[in-house]
């Protein structure tokens, strides 16, 4: 039995756009997830060490992001020519409502995982988050993600058949899809928060990691941090990647509401922004590291020599260990030895001395998957001891 039709105009966008973007980027990002799994089954070096939370938030990114391509590639490059949806009641719900959570739910796994790098990065170090910010965070964090998609649900519009008379293809007039489109003026209000929201939380998680990496560039060398060359290039990695699916994820939001909504041309902005996401937070990993390095070169190169207070300091050191990481070879012991760099002074006047405990171990430079951990004793803490460490077991 056919669904009742929408009383909205016509759909016009061209049926062209969709038939060529929605496949590609549903083929991209299940090669990225067979290339995951791979991984994942290998149970080679370069996986210990990652989170769990990590390894599972990715993976169950990557599924969201291929089920939401998939529903609306059934939506709309197969169903209209054959209502194989429109004629069953059980399928055009599920893709009529599918798309309008499913947007929630994978901005939401996304800033969570972006989240949990930035709280484990910086965990017992001097740029660690504070109490009362980590309870801001996820304030903004999880209660859209639960609140909204309920509040849509409540307010649910009725599901219909919307007629569709592409632009590009006017004799195919007897197209059409299951939508749900938004009449409720709240459910309209839920939809346009959710968009907000989305775009925010990544403008905001990627200003807090510039922010972060911003204090540690500009760290002098001093007795109460220590910071070596390896942990630089983890935060200066998050940061680039970060920041990059950021400005992606604004722009093509921002490009699907001027242009898109209105017009109807350019709507596979957000199958490209779901597939860019991806592709960037698999950077992250280590096992992508080579990749990373070749397509974030000048960037890397960049933030470790113009931003970086301490390259000037010791230009030949400094250039020998950034040439060798991103020539991806194991540099000697001699060029691994930490560099002491102050993250902000705490030691109070009247105290002429600080006790410094090294870790001897030195690391590989080509890899930014192991702990390097640094503590600083000073009078003025409860313990005696700080701990200035950053943790670089996440990718």
């Amino acid at each position: 039995m056919m669904e009742e039709l929408c009383v909205e105009a016509p759909f016009n966008a061209p049926y062209l756009e969709y038939v060529v973007f929605i496949p590609i980027c549903l083929v991209l990002q299940l090669v990225l997830l067979l290339n995951t799994i791979h991984k994942e089954c290998s149970k080679k070096i370069y996986l210990k060490g990652i989170s769990p939370v990590i390894r599972i938030s990715f993976i169950t990114l990557q599924l969201i992001g291929i089920y939401w391509s998939l529903i609306d590639l059934l939506r709309f490059v197969i169903d209209p020519h054959t209502d194989l949806m429109q004629s069953n009641h059980v399928l055009c719900s599920v893709v009529a409502y599918s798309p309008k959570i499913i947007v929630i739910i994978y901005y939401g796994i996304y800033l969570h995982h972006v989240f949990y790098r930035l709280d484990v990065t910086f965990k017992n170090s001097c740029l660690e988050l504070s109490k009362t910010s980590k309870l801001v965070l996820s304030f903004v964090l999880y209660i859209p993600l639960i609140s909204m998609p309920t509040l849509y649900l409540v307010f649910l519009s009725p599901k219909c058949v919307w007629t569709w008379h592409p632009r590009d293809f006017p004799q195919w007039s007897h197209m059409a899809f299951c939508d749900a489109p938004i009449t409720h003026q709240f459910a309209g209000v839920v939809i346009s928060i959710g968009i907000v929201w989305v775009c925010l939380g990544n403008l905001l998680f990627g200003t807090i990691f510039s922010i972060k990496l911003k204090k540690m560039l500009r760290a002098r060398e001093g007795p109460e941090a220590i910071h070596t060359f390896k942990i630089k290039a983890v935060m200066v990695k998050n940061t680039i990647l970060v920041s990059c699916a950021s400005l992606f994820t604004l722009c093509n939001w921002i490009g699907w509401v001027v242009v898109a909504a209105p017009s109807g041309l350019g709507s596979t902005l957000l199958y490209l922004d779901v597939l860019l996401n991806v592709v960037l937070v698999s950077l992250m990993f280590k096992y992508n590291e080579k990749y990373y390095k070749l397509l974030c070169r000048c960037c890397i190169r960049k933030c470790l020599t113009e931003f970086d207070k301490t390259f000037n300091e010791k230009p030949a050191v400094m250039k020998q260990q950034l040439e060798r990481y991103l020539g991806n070879v194991e540099v000697s012991k001699s060029t691994l030895t930490p560099s002491k760099v102050v993250c902000k002074p705490q030691i109070p006047k009247r105290t002429a001395s600080t006790t410094i405990t090294r870790r001897s171990a030195p690391q590989r430079l080509d890899s930014v998957d192991s702990v390097d951990s640094s503590s600083v004793n000073t009078p003025n803490s409860p313990s005696g001891k700080v701990n200035f460490a950053y943790n670089t077991d996440l990718n």
